[in-house]
């Protein structure tokens, strides 16, 4: 049996020992996943103490993303162009982090969409969720990737440090067609919908909220008011777990199966 965790505060909450319990029913890999609850005082000797009593991989949520790079021997490359992780796994003794967060948004858009090449994506938000996509979904094949935010500086931010091509910057004066509109912003966590120019739904983009559940509903609001298809993150939560539990156990699982069955649970 695989010891895996996920470490946060608050932890309670988490979806993820259900996701991964559905991925190892798939696949026959018995786990035991784990929630531990770490504040940040104790987050680093926690981390370290599930590692040497034979952890074998983690799940890294709100707040320590951030903090974890600091904590590890070894960062992989989207993990430090993202410049959070959200997955732990032991390489030859040592241990790595990683971030499958834009993995799974590509991967759940993918579902949805179809292919992403040639579209055009908006994301509101310039945050730390915003930056862990932003490579993945240029990988994908998306041709223009806008980044708005309250504060524009920090969405300017982002697109100076990637320095791409496709990457622009997004100003409310803009008149935008995106093909997709992502709330990366926590403003449902206060429920609240971002404030965003009518004109960015003139074109009746699929808009997607990163958050799932109660944070999304103010967007998915928004979204209906302005005759838009819209979806939260509930998909990219699952594709990203997928992702981290074939890390662990070079065993490939259907995220979609998993999420359907979440679905009927929640």
């Amino acid at each position: 049996m695989i010891p895996l965790a996920v470490f946060g505060d608050p932890i309670e909450h988490s979806l993820s020992p259900r996701i991964h319990q559905l991925f190892a029913q798939q696949s026959g890999v018995e786990v035991d996943y784990r929630r531990i609850l770490a504040p940040e005082a104790s987050f680093a000797q926690q981390l370290a103490d599930f590692f040497a009593k034979g952890g074998q991989g983690a799940n890294i949520t709100l707040p320590h993303k951030v903090r974890v790079l600091e904590l590890m021997d070894k960062v992989s490359a989207r993990a430090a162009i993202a410049g959070a992780a959200n997955t732990l796994f032991l390489k030859d003794g040592v241990v790595v982090c990683d971030n499958t967060d834009g993995e799974g948004l590509v991967r759940d858009l993918t579902r949805l969409r179809g292919p992403l090449n040639g579209s055009h994506v908006l994301i509101m938000g310039a945050g730390g969720a915003t930056r862990g996509v932003i490579q993945p979904l240029l990988e994908a094949g998306v041709s223009k990737l806008s980044i708005g935010n309250r504060t524009l500086a920090k969405a300017q931010q982002l697109v100076t440090d990637f320095d791409k091509k496709a990457l622009q910057l997004a100003t409310p004066e803009q008149s935008m067609r995106p093909d997709i509109l992502i709330n990366a912003t926590a403003s449902g966590h206060s429920g609240l919908a971002p404030v965003l120019p009518a004109d960015w739904f003139t074109g009746h983009p699929f808009c997607y909220d990163l958050s799932y559940g109660k944070a999304a509903e103010p967007f998915h609001q928004l979204a209906a008011e302005k005759s838009c298809e819209m979806t939260d993150g509930l998909g990219m939560l699952v594709a990203q777990g997928a992702a981290s539990f074939t890390i662990w156990t070079q065993v490939e699982v259907d995220f979609v199966a998993a999420l359907t069955s979440l679905q009927g649970d929640l």
